[in-house]
């Protein structure tokens, strides 16, 4: 099982302002929704699952799914592909793929420790921002 970390709670912290509608959390595939305080029911879902932190923390790969929906795609991985390149297009899927066959060092530049302080202090702005609105 990996660790849910500190990275991972603020971006889910963030996608769940940025992409509540009307107080409720929706599941990207199915589309039920769930109250924003009971939004606990829903998945963070990682296309390229979490052991790839290129794009763990990439909020392209990361949908919110109901129960059933993250279980379907985990349980038919070619489904879920076909639904993410539906989503998101075949371009910006492509590199998202392309992202996700990189080391950190290669796709950002930096070593990973590194990377990881620079998107932290990033998103705790825009986190600042988003609950400032």
């Amino acid at each position: 099982m990996i660790k849910t970390t500190k990275y991972d709670r603020l971006l889910r912290k963030i996608l769940k302002l940025k992409r509540q509608k009307n107080g409720s959390i929706v599941c990207a595939r199915c589309g039920r929704s769930y109250p924003v305080e009971d939004s606990a029911q829903v998945h963070v879902s990682h296309f390229f699952g979490r052991a790839n932190w290129t794009t763990r923390l990439v909020e392209e790969n990361v949908d919110f799914h109901c129960y059933g929906c993250h279980s379907f795609f985990e349980q038919n991985p070619h489904h879920h592909r076909e639904w993410k390149l539906k989503q998101l297009g075949r371009r910006r899927y492509e590199s998202l793929v392309l992202l996700a066959s990189k080391t950190i060092k290669e796709a950002y530049g930096m070593k990973k420790q590194d990377w990881l302080d620079m998107w932290y202090a990033e998103k705790r702005e825009e986190l600042k921002k988003l609950e400032g609105e």
